[in-house]
């Protein structure tokens, strides 16, 4: 058997390894293989699978519509609480702000 039908063989191992739900022991034992043999296996396959150009990266997600408003609420001392619904102006917020301060 040369090294790439081997090595086949070992990736179908593998494979049928990962689909059984089994533990490494177990299913060692009940195929006859020795455990560091399977792990070494496992290894050099997983390492053969990810040495290639990476293709993570970022996903778009979209962008969520929000349930309910978001309000941003600055409670300025006392009884006084300043409410503005989001997304609001810079300039809104600023003279919110100011308007608050010279109370």
């Amino acid at each position: 058997m040369n090294q790439r039908q081997r090595e086949s063989e070992w990736r179908q191992i593998c494979d049928e390894f990962r689909d059984s739900g089994m533990t490494r022991k177990a299913f060692c034992q009940s195929r006859g293989i020795a455990l560091s043999t399977l792990g070494y296996w496992l290894k050099r396959l997983s390492v053969a699978t990810t040495s290639g150009p990476s293709t993570t990266g970022f996903v778009s997600l979209g962008t969520m519509e929000l349930s309910r408003p978001t309000v941003l609420r600055i409670h300025l001392g006392g009884e006084v609480v300043a409410e503005l619904d989001l997304p609001a102006d810079e300039t809104v917020i600023r003279n919110v702000l100011r308007a608050a301060a010279s109370r």
